[in-house]
């Protein structure tokens, strides 16, 4: 009986040293989502930053509104 309680007891160890290191690895792979979860935030945050200012800019020009000039040649320039 003796070594039955004895084994089980090991055994019980055993299962929460496994579950404990379990617990640790998950908790340090929910820290390295958050740290990449607020970087992309951030890095969202300067986009969007970024894409209002060539908005921005294109209203200031009328790029949207305007026939770009034509750069080239003509079709009756010799070469």
């Amino acid at each position: 009986l003796q070594d039955n309680v004895e084994r089980s007891h090991n055994e019980t160890t055993e299962r929460l040293e496994s579950m404990e290191n379990a617990i640790t690895e998950l908790q340090s792979k929910i820290v390295q989502m958050e740290e990449r979860t607020n970087s992309q935030l951030k890095n969202r945050k300067y986009v969007n930053k970024a894409l209002d200012w060539i908005m921005q800019a294109m209203a200031n020009a009328k790029m949207s509104e305007l026939i770009p000039p034509w750069i080239g040649s003509d079709s009756s320039s010799t070469y």
